[in-house]
């Protein structure tokens, strides 16, 4: 059995550590491009650094840096701004070569491609779960905090495109074979805590899940030794012009990689399923009590379980 006050301590400080930490990252958008104009079409070469969220501001960031108090004046605009009960933080990293050719004969269409590499994370956390890690459970008794839907994943991905374009509107389509090198995804599915307003009664529930997206064998010596695991898939990219006849104003709406992953087998997955609940704590006894609980006894309904995953199939990061 395990000690419900370590895993439950250990879940959230895991995330507080993975989400404090990407805070403090630069921003840099805006990718540093080459334009290379030739007779029998364009082509260009970008690459980029970005990260965006909607809810750490660089504010918030520099205070974790520096250090110091942090009261309601910093933490009640983050915590308002959650947009539908959650906050997200994410970035990438990578280059890409985009080209088209020169028109077919007689006609506006021409060949187009791309082709390029990235890498990406994404954390993502309820409000909840925020007000917990930074404002403590005191005015939290007699509802339900929800854990469901907090996770995070990062992943290695290379993308190759062929297409047609138009020379006369510049719409863009292409289809793409993308090639997922590894990556790792942590998520808690279903997850909750409840305190009655008389702080006698405690119900919770946590579900977990992760996979590592890695080949992991043992060297003669018994060490592991971790490799890649791709995984490929099929996406769609494009770029649709929209502009006005009679206005001067010009949209460009563009997506990329909507499409299916294929995952292959061989990932390492883990499971962990925990529930406890009391209604009233007695100071001594035989069974669960204060004492119990303050020398580190504490006995919960837990279960782990490890393995290799099999086939599935899953959505592609896109984007819009």
């Amino acid at each position: 059995m395990l000690d419900y006050r370590v895993i439950f301590s250990t879940t959230f400080l895991a995330l507080c550590s993975v989400a404090s930490s990407a805070n403090v990252l630069t921003v840099m958008t805006s990718p540093d491009s080459t334009e290379i104009k030739r007779e029998k079409g364009g082509a260009s070469f970008s690459f980029w650094a970005t990260q965006s969220g909607n809810v750490i501001s660089t504010g918030f960031a520099n205070n974790l840096a520096n250090g110091g108090f942090i009261d309601h004046d910093i933490l009640d605009p983050i915590l308002e701004s959650h947009t539908g009960g959650f906050g997200y933080l994410g970035g990438s990293v990578g280059w890409e070569k985009v080209w088209t050719s020169k028109p077919f004969k007689g006609s506006d269409l021409a060949l187009c491609g791309s082709m390029g590499s990235e890498a990406l994370y994404d954390v993502r956390w309820t409000s909840d779960m925020f007000e917990l890690l930074w404002y403590g459970n005191g005015g939290h008794t007699g509802r339900v905090d929800v854990f469901s839907g907090t996770g995070v994943r990062a992943g290695v991905f290379n993308r190759f495109g062929l297409g047609l374009e138009s020379a006369k509107t510049q719409q863009r389509l292409e289809v793409s074979v993308i090639q997922r090198l590894g990556g790792v995804e942590w998520s808690i599915p279903y997850g909750y805590l409840w305190l009655s307003e008389d702080a006698d009664s405690l119900a919770s529930y946590l579900q977990t899940e992760g996979r590592l997206h890695a080949s992991i064998d043992s060297t003669d010596s018994g060490e592991p030794l971790i490799g890649f695991l791709p995984s490929y898939g099929i996406g769609i990219s494009g770029t649709l012009p929209l502009a006005s006849e009679t206005l001067p104003i010009r949209f460009e709406i563009n997506f990329k990689d909507v499409g299916l992953l294929f995952e292959n087998e061989g990932s390492s997955v883990a499971w962990f399923q925990e529930g406890f609940s009391t209604t009233g704590l007695p100071l001594y006894g035989d069974s669960l009590t204060i004492e119990s609980i303050s020398n580190g006894d504490l006995a919960t309904d837990s279960l782990l379980l490890t393995g290799s995953s099999v086939k599935r199939m899953t959505l592609l990061p896109s984007r819009l």
